[in-house]
């Protein structure tokens, strides 16, 4: 009797993260980046967006 094949490995896409940047109204959408955290897609939309320093803390990173 032969094995049974196993199932083939499947990565996950990188997931897609939205970038928006507070400010008092109403907040600014920056645009999206593709990182496998929270952590990364925040630097990687610094890097990517060209974002300021003063506003680098004003931004918020969600899943799309």
């Amino acid at each position: 009797m032969p094995k049974p094949k196993k199932p083939a490995r499947r990565r996950e896409p990188p997931a897609q993260w939205e970038v928006i940047r507070l400010k008092p109204w109403p907040a600014a959408f920056v645009g999206y980046v593709d990182a496998p955290d929270k952590q990364t897609a925040l630097k990687l939309a610094i890097e990517q967006f060209n974002i300021r320093p003063a506003d680098q803390s004003r931004l918020i990173v969600r899943p799309h």
